[in-house]
């Protein structure tokens, strides 16, 4: 390989394999949100499924269902 073909290479591996904290939202602080409704109906009922499953967290969210 070519010193070119190297340097290439290399700059595709770091953009591929970048360390986890540049993309993961546990590196950053969470959003403090407050969600409040006034019973737990089927309509949403998404929002605790959504709590549940970890997607507030995933997209950096702190969530308080009240």
């Amino acid at each position: 390989m070519t010193f070119r073909c190297w340097i290439i290479t290399g700059f595709l591996f770091l953009i591929v394999f970048r360390p986890a904290p540049l993309w993961a939202a546990d590196a950053q602080k969470l959003e403090k949100l407050v969600i409040g409704y006034p019973a737990p109906v089927a309509s949403l009922g998404i929002v605790d499924v959504m709590r549940k499953a970890g997607l507030f967290r995933k997209y950096g969210l702190d969530v308080d269902l009240v």
